[in-house]
């Protein structure tokens, strides 16, 4: 379901903190990480390929929870099951990127966003027209 993905992806992302607030060498920092990514992402097609797929992965986890939670009365049956995925994997990415600005916040506001997005697909929640 959505609420157990949710609590996946914040395990995720609290270990990925975790692992660049205790880094031993200062100087791989998390901004020399996202340019050697992005380095390696316009650079080589194998790396492309193999981010694009990580990816679409992600988001077909995303599909899948949402069907379950449909499946379980926990959210609206007519949502856009494609579009509520790339929300829940855009705010990941978002979260993911502020890793380079403010490591310490990063849980605390992607939970934040998770729950506002799941309550606001939740059965029983108003449509805000």
């Amino acid at each position: 379901t959505i609420c157990e993905l949710i609590e996946k992806r914040i395990a995720i992302s609290q270990q990925l903190k975790t692992s660049i607030l205790t880094l031993e060498n200062k100087t791989l920092t998390m901004s020399n990480f996202s340019a050697l990514l992005l380095f390696g992402y316009t650079h080589y097609d194998d790396f492309k390929d193999f981010v694009r797929d990580a990816q679409q992965r992600s988001v077909q986890q995303w599909q899948v929870a949402i069907r379950n939670s449909i499946k379980r009365s926990e959210i609206k049956a007519d949502v856009d099951i494609d579009v509520l995925a790339s929300f829940f994997e855009n705010i990941k990415d978002g979260c993911e990127a502020g890793l380079v600005v403010e490591p310490t916040l990063t849980d605390v506001f992607l939970k934040t966003s998770y729950d506002y997005l799941f309550n606001l697909v939740k059965s029983g929640s108003k449509t805000v027209a």
